[in-house]
């Protein structure tokens, strides 16, 4: 285990208010300034947020003179780290990882009770993966910390996990950092410290406030490996993937750092800026900002909803002079469903890029090698073979004896590099897809051959088309899951389709929020039905923060209105608002939520629009719905509207409950409460609050109204 008593670094802390400028300038600044203070320096860029590329090219640009800078995510430069100190590790791939956990865990015999009973469920290898990505990239795999057996003993099965993985000189990814930090470590109490980290005399951090406490502890030890001076950039009320984790300001993360004060922000000059600033630091909303627009799209379906959204990224490209790169699709994480909104999009002639973890399993090449093994496997069922045998047949020059030759190849990986070979599958992919799309689907098919070529490698695991199809299904299921990196390069030319967090220091002219309803803001972290959330609230210990303080939460967010309740709910509320800011403020000119009344794996689902966007809209006289008619409604509404439409909800909510479950209702006496409500609406004087709930029964049908 990473030895964190001593985490407390050295250097500068630059903290600027939110909003202040685009993170990339202040960076070049100050990487500017370092190079005037330290002449012939080695400096070394390091983000945990920031894309990698834009940071390079961006400072590049502002330095042309000074040569290409040194930047690094943190995750490449643990990598790097060990590839020089410990080059006899080879680090796992997650879909490798997946494998080698799932066969650890089936010859595991659980103790406890309680995860006897789950391992029966398919689901199981999946949810204790999830929790041990939270354990291990946190370095919190001793059992002595939880009060709970079951937690217990999953540490001690990722103990387990990890002595495994050491003895076949192998990591994972949630270990990368913490291994890094011990390795580093070690050289220094050997004074064996390589060139490649002495030769570091300054360490810039672009995003210090997204380093949690294990990567601020990488930083402590790489800094005193080469003696250098830490020069860290924050930006205050704005960190999001760490806020999972540590409660608190950004300057209760520098321990040891000397913190300045960056100038104080002019304000937002637009619209989108200035609903963003509103939902991150609640500031004054009501003046009013011409430049720049705030729209939204209301839909009936997630499908309609992105209908729409295509259809008015054609109007900007055609009408507005926007290039397709200058927009933006942005959801909460990677659990959404990016891949349908690909295929969404391109359905309509709309060039995309993916810059987030999406699933494996809807890529056309990856379906195409799982009829593969599908053919290949013994144990396929005979309607499945037939299925993939006929839509393989369909591909032109593909035969029966193709087929058969593949099937019976002398290992999965041999029949697939058959096939690839055989029936010029790269060449199809570079011919029939665009360029964007294709160098995606060229990742994901190395992605499933190295799969194969690890079953053949791995003694423990058997080298079957059987065994492929098991591991090959399990990946297509499990990379859905939301991941702790975020740290992925982003293609030109289409349409960016990418999470918040994928969002954060960049910009688009446009950007588009699907799904703005109140499941999804606020959202509740769950990470697992094995172990929910009321049960990991009670071990105070878990990496994601389970029990905030009301004082913690004051310090990370410093809400504007009193708060009361339960603290894990009020604090996870805070950050699905800040969220929504961060994504909001990443538009520079015009910004759009989406509402649809059904989402996309819930049909017969009603869902409201979230409760920040109808502040927002009561707030910011600028936000508008999405239409082309002129035709606009009112959208104001007070407590009285808010009660008789939440009344009039809950009677009708009440009456679907009883011709669902049988029970008996008292209609009589709702329809006297409704027409009571009728008369009183009809009443001259009652024209505004008449209004005001047409105008709120229309939020809650995810529809907007504005005059």
């Amino acid at each position: 285990m990473v030895d964190d008593s001593t985490t407390t670094l050295s250097g500068h802390l630059n903290v600027y208010p939110f909003g202040h400028a685009v993170r990339s300038e202040l960076v070049a600044n100050k990487y500017r300034t370092l190079l005037e203070q330290n002449e012939n320096s080695e400096i070394l860029c390091l983000t945990r947020l920031c894309s990698e590329t834009d940071l390079t090219e961006s400072l590049s640009t502002s330095l042309d003179t000074v040569g290409h800078p040194a930047v690094e995510t943190l995750t490449n430069f643990a990598v790097q780290t060990l590839e020089v100190l410990e080059p006899q590790i080879e680090q796992l791939s997650d879909h490798e990882r997946i494998e080698l956990l799932a066969e650890h865990l089936s010859t595991h015999e659980w103790e406890t009770d309680y995860l006897a009973t789950a391992a029966q469920q398919s689901s199981f290898g999946q949810d204790i993966g999830r929790l041990l990505i939270e354990m291990e990239s946190r370095d919190c795999l001793s059992s002595e910390a939880y009060n709970s057996p079951i937690l217990r003993e999953i540490a001690v099965v990722g103990r387990q996990f990890r002595a495994l993985l050491e003895e076949k000189k192998l990591i994972d990814r949630p270990s990368l950092v913490p291994r890094a930090t011990e390795a580093v470590q070690t050289t220094i109490k050997n004074n064996s410290v390589p060139d490649v980290l002495s030769e570091r005399e300054v360490l810039l951090i672009a995003d210090f406030e997204e380093f949690a406490s294990v990567e601020r502890q990488f930083l402590h030890t790489i800094a005193e490996a080469a003696d250098a001076t830490i020069c860290a950039i924050a930006e205050r009320q704005s960190r999001i993937l760490s806020s999972w984790r540590e409660a608190g300001s950004v300057e209760e993360m520098a321990s040891g750092l000397t913190v300045t004060s960056g100038v104080n922000p002019t304000g937002a000059d637009t619209a989108p800026q200035a609903v963003g600033e509103y939902l991150i630091t609640g500031g004054h909303a009501r003046s009013s900002h011409s430049d720049g627009t705030v729209q939204v799209i209301e839909a009936d379906t997630f499908e309609q909803q992105l209908t729409q959204i295509a259809d008015e990224i054609e109007h900007l490209c055609r009408s507005a002079g926007y290039e397709y790169s200058d927009i933006t699709v942005c959801y909460q994480d990677s659990s959404a469903p990016v891949d349908r909104t690909i295929r969404q999009l391109q359905r309509h002639g709309i060039p995309t890029t993916a810059v987030t973890v999406s699933r494996l399993g809807e890529d056309p090449a990856v379906r195409e090698l799982h009829d593969v093994a599908v053919v290949g496997a013994e144990t396929s069922d005979e309607d499945d073979v037939e299925g993939a045998r006929e839509r393989l047949l369909a591909i032109d020059g593909v035969t029966e004896p193709v087929i058969r030759d593949i099937a019976t190849a002398s290992t999965a990986t041999a029949g697939l590099w058959s096939w690839v070979g055989e029936t010029q599958l790269k060449h199809r992919i570079g011919t029939q897809w665009e360029e964007i799309a294709a160098r995606d689907q060229f990742r994901r098919l190395r992605e499933v051959i190295e799969l194969a070529e690890f079953l053949e490698t791995t003694p423990e695991l058997e080298d079957s088309w059987e065994r492929f199809l098991i591991a090959l299904e399990r990946a297509f299921k499990y990379s859905s899951t939301r991941v702790e990196t975020i740290e992925t390069d982003q293609s030109d030319g289409g349409v960016a389709v990418k999470t918040i967090y994928g969002l954060k220091h960049s910009s688009s002219k446009a950007v588009f929020l699907p799904n703005v309803t109140d499941d999804a803001y606020p959202f509740t972290p769950d990470l697992t039905p094995l172990l929910p959330m009321s049960r990991l609230r009670k071990e105070p210990t878990f990496p994601t923060l389970t029990a905030p303080s009301q004082s913690e939460i004051k310090e990370t967010f410093r809400p504007t209105v009193d708060s009361s309740g339960d603290g894990f709910t009020q604090y996870f509320t805070e950050v699905s608002r800040r969220l929504l800011g961060t994504a909001a403020s990443g538009a520079t000119e015009r910004l759009y939520f989406a509402l649809p009344q059904e989402g996309a794996d819930s049909l017969g689902t009603y869902h409201q629009p979230s409760r920040f966007l109808t502040d927002l809209i009561e707030e910011f006289s600028e936000i508008t719905p999405l239409t082309h008619d002129g035709k606009r409604g009112t959208a104001s509404h007070g407590g009285a509207s808010e009660f008789v439409v939440e009344h009039v909800d809950q009677t009708l909510e009440a009456v679907r409950r009883a011709a669902v479950g049988g029970d008996s209702v008292d209609l009589e006496s709702y329809e006297c409460e409704l027409s009571a409500i009728e008369t009183l609406l009809e009443q001259p004087e009652a024209t505004t609050v008449r209004d005001a709930i047409e105008a709120r029964i229309d939020f809650r049908h995810g529809r907007v109204r504005r005059e």
